[in-house]
């Protein structure tokens, strides 16, 4: 999902609603669009489904989903277990909505998300920290996103 001038539907999933937003690869938005989530994960596949369609009318040119959601995510995209999403229970999300809406979707829990973001926007304002040109980031950054129990699989080299 990367590109010159990409464009990027994220959805924030809560217990309650759904608020999904465009931007682009400079972090601008683009459109915005809300809506409830309803019970039940073949209900809120399709209420996420429609919230994409309702961005992609706005900005149809968007490479990809990103979801964040609350609660325990593998690798492929599963949420193995949410705390207020109970629709989640080993719930394929990436799988049923790329299928749903057509395009690639990357899911991971919604806190990673936020850190993610936020280590962007520091990056594009150059307000990274020191401590992330140690050696010792780099070698984690060639490793990529650390994350859950099953992310400790690269280590640093010693």
């Amino acid at each position: 999902m990367t590109g010159q001038g990409a464009r990027a539907i994220g959805i924030d999933l809560g217990g309650t609603n759904l608020r999904g937003a465009v931007v682009d690869a400079d972090g601008a938005l683009l459109a915005e669009a809300r809506g409830p989530a309803p019970a039940g994960w073949p209900a809120l596949r399709d209420a996420m489904a429609a919230l994409v369609g309702e961005l992609r009318v706005a900005v149809p040119d968007v490479v990809g989903v990103g979801v964040g959601a609350a609660g325990m995510v593998d690798h492929e995209g599963t949420v193995r277990y949410s705390p207020n999403v109970h629709a989640f229970a080993d719930t394929p999300v990436g799988r049923d909505l790329a299928a749903a809406t057509g395009l690639p979707v990357a899911v991971d829990n919604d806190a990673n998300v936020a850190a993610l973001a936020e280590a962007k926007k520091a990056a594009r304002t150059e307000k990274v920290a020191r401590a992330a040109e140690a050696p010792r980031e780099a070698e984690e950054r060639r490793c990529g996103w650390w994350r859950g129990r099953e992310g400790d699989d690269c280590r640093p080299e010693r």
